[in-house]
């Protein structure tokens, strides 16, 4: 029964090429599988065809001549190979590891703080080519001359308008103060105070004609970061466990669809943002609004929904404003005292917020990061950018497109609380692959310069305290990201 010609499925194909026999792919594939399941039958059937006089074959001819030489009746089956799932593929998820620098918060830490700022944003913006003949602001008045193009880089102190509509920013750096004219106002249109900017202009003694404003920007990229593996991230955020609003439907089709639906067979990862409980005494007769009045009893019951996901999927979650956890920014990750169970999971990681979370970083692959940030800076933030204010809340791309911009989670002074450690963390320093954010309630799955900009969907309806603060809830949006491809989907469980 053995045939010494043709041994393998290579050999058949330059066989097959050299007759001028033609076939495709899907039949060459049968024929691979065929060498590789039952050799000498294989090589009798290609034998068989290169002697006799096809011009083309099919996956019916291979199949006809497999039968004719079966010898006593053996049946031979063509191997068809199981689709692998998310059990099938290792996790490979790390944390950044920033320094611990807790201390007193007296007025020298603050200055330490935000000169880190300044000096990391500085960093980024001396890449510009926008930003020629760089000077330091103490310089300005010793060594250049009168009406000469000098750039800065500083941090914005204070805006004013003046009756003529000019914009004067007084602006500072680590040496020194300066005024800054800024006489067409489009130029400045989204500058906020305390964030670091580069401005280019002409130096005269009172002070620099503003030319041009810089911030420090997303560069283009050079192409789209993945992961080799075909894996699919979920983005979910502010549940608000233990509110009167929480919609028990969206948590049942959610599990339901996590674990059983053919859609998430390849979902390895899950990221939630904060807001994970609606908590206790957040704001003025909250009370009113709880369905469970008890914090503990909120994340008992978050730890049971928790429970309810796939093991095999790894879960990061990270506290926000409503979490019982310290308000300063950045935020310490939920503490075991209110979530004990979840300690005992190894795919729960209990992140700080805000986070950079690695995945599929290793030796032979850079992998993607992901930056997750709650949100709380943001409604501050749409407060003093008229341009934000008409869409900012319920078009969420719009702010987190200006934090990338500027390159940092919270900007303005007071737009959330800090935790004036000496490094400031806020800065956005690595440009993230996926950008998630919560805290407007709203929803957005856009791209913006190479980036995914996911601003999560929550669990909760309308609350009066929403009303008051301007939000405007999009429950029910999970937003998935496949890893391979980059792709992006919404599964809506309003539905």
């Amino acid at each position: 029964m053995k045939d010494s010609r043709i041994c393998n499925a290579k050999d058949f194909l330059s066989a097959l090429i050299e007759k001028g026999i033609l076939v495709d792919p899907k039949t060459f594939e049968a024929i691979k599988q065929l060498f590789e399941t039952k050799k000498d039958i294989a090589s009798l059937v290609a034998n068989s065809i290169c002697d006799g006089e096809c011009k083309e074959i099919s996956s019916a001819i291979i199949y006809q001549k497999i039968k004719f030489f079966q010898a006593r009746n053996e049946k031979i089956t063509i191997k068809k190979t199981a689709k692998k799932t998310r059990k099938d593929y290792d996790a490979q998820l790390t944390v950044r590891k920033n320094s611990e620098q807790r201390g007193k918060k007296d007025i020298s830490l603050f200055r330490d703080y935000f000169v880190s700022r300044y000096d990391k944003i500085k960093k980024i913006l001396m890449n510009h080519l926008d930003l020629n003949n760089l000077v330091s602001i103490s310089n300005l008045s010793f060594s250049i001359r009168r009406n000469t193009d000098i750039s800065i880089i500083a941090i914005v102190k204070e805006i004013i308008e003046a009756k003529t509509g000019t914009i004067l920013l007084d602006v500072e750096d680590k040496t020194g103060f300066v005024r800054v004219f800024v006489k067409e106002p489009d130029l400045c249109k989204n500058v906020i105070t305390d964030e670091v900017i580069g401005i280019s202009g002409s130096y005269f003694s009172g002070g620099i004609i503003a030319k041009k404003i810089v911030f420090p920007e997303i560069p283009i990229p050079d192409g789209i970061n993945k992961i080799d593996e075909p894996l699919k991230a979920v983005f979910i955020s502010d549940i608000h466990l233990g509110s009167k609003e929480y919609i028990k439907s969206i948590e049942e089709k959610f599990l339901k669809w996590i674990n059983k639906d053919k859609q998430t067979e390849d979902v390895k990862y899950l990221f939630i943002a904060g807001d994970n409980v609606d908590g206790v005494g957040i704001y003025p007769s909250q009370k009113d609004d709880l369905e469970i009045e008890n914090i503990y009893d909120q994340y008992s019951e978050f730890e049971k929904l928790i429970e309810k996901i796939p093991e095999e999927i790894e879960i990061a979650i990270c506290p926000g404003n409503h979490d019982a956890v310290t308000q300063f920014e950045p935020q310490d990750a939920l503490d075991e005292i209110y979530v004990p169970n979840l300690m005992n999971y190894s795919n729960v990681h209990l992140v700080k917020n805000p986070e950079y979370i690695y995945l599929h970083n290793n030796d032979d692959a850079d992998g993607m990061k992901v930056l997750m940030y709650h949100g709380y800076s943001f409604t501050s933030i749409i407060d003093v950018i008229p341009e934000l204010r008409k869409r900012g809340l319920s078009n969420p791309e719009y702010i987190m497109k200006e934090v990338l911009r500027k390159r940092h989670l919270a900007p303005l002074y007071g737009s959330s609380l800090i935790n004036p450690l000496k490094e400031d963390l806020l800065v956005i320093d690595e440009i993230p692959d996926i950008f998630q954010t919560g805290d407007l309630h709203s929803h957005c799955l856009k791209n913006y310069k190479g980036i995914t900009l996911i601003s999560s969907s929550t669990f909760q309806g309308q609350t009066s305290f929403m009303d008051r603060v301007g939000h405007i809830a999009n429950p029910g949006k999970a937003s998935i990201v496949d890893l391979n491809t980059r792709d992006i989907f919404i599964k809506n469980f309003m539905q």
